[in-house]
């Protein structure tokens, strides 16, 4: 019944808007099954508790990376942790618990990727420095009416 939920809400939303909502329904159940049950925790930890964690966890940026998904999923042993949230009456924290040990293992699923830093111009040693600091001044020039463009047609629309 889960699975069937979760076909026709994301089926539905898909419908209104296919840019804002671009998985389809089948390819996350499929992935969803795939993370659990062919994993290390197996067939036992498909329950609908555990599905329902494990579902609220998959973010795009974790399960776009494949293979790593998997095996962050084979590490996360899903049948203890929701052993002892459910004797500790924690049940239903099960989700911040899967959360926690894939950010451990993943990373942050909100932070933005890193960055390669910005490489400065360096002047060859072929070329003049008035030359160089003329096409400099060029590139300037150039970057400054881009912007000016783009701000005038802003202006008009």
């Amino acid at each position: 019944m889960y699975c069937q939920r979760i076909l026709w809400r994301t089926d539905r939303l898909r419908k209104l808007d296919r840019k804002r909502f671009p998985v389809r329904g089948q390819d996350q159940i499929i992935l969803l099954l795939r993370s659990v049950f062919e994993t290390a925790n197996g067939a036992g930890a498909l329950t609908l508790p555990i599905l329902r964690a494990v579902s609220g966890c998959m973010y795009d940026r974790w399960t776009d990376r494949g293979l790593a998904w998997l095996e962050a999923m084979d590490a996360v042993p899903l049948l203890g942790i929701f052993q002892t949230l459910r004797d500790l009456g924690l049940q239903d924290r099960l989700e911040d618990a899967i959360r926690f040990k894939l950010t451990q293992i993943l990373g942050s699923p909100f932070s933005p990727p890193a960055k390669e830093p910005t490489r400065k111009m360096v002047k060859p040693p072929t070329v003049s420095q008035a030359t160089w600091d003329e096409m400099l001044q060029l590139r300037k020039d150039d970057r400054r009416r881009r912007e000016m463009k783009r701000k005038s047609v802003r202006m008009a629309a």
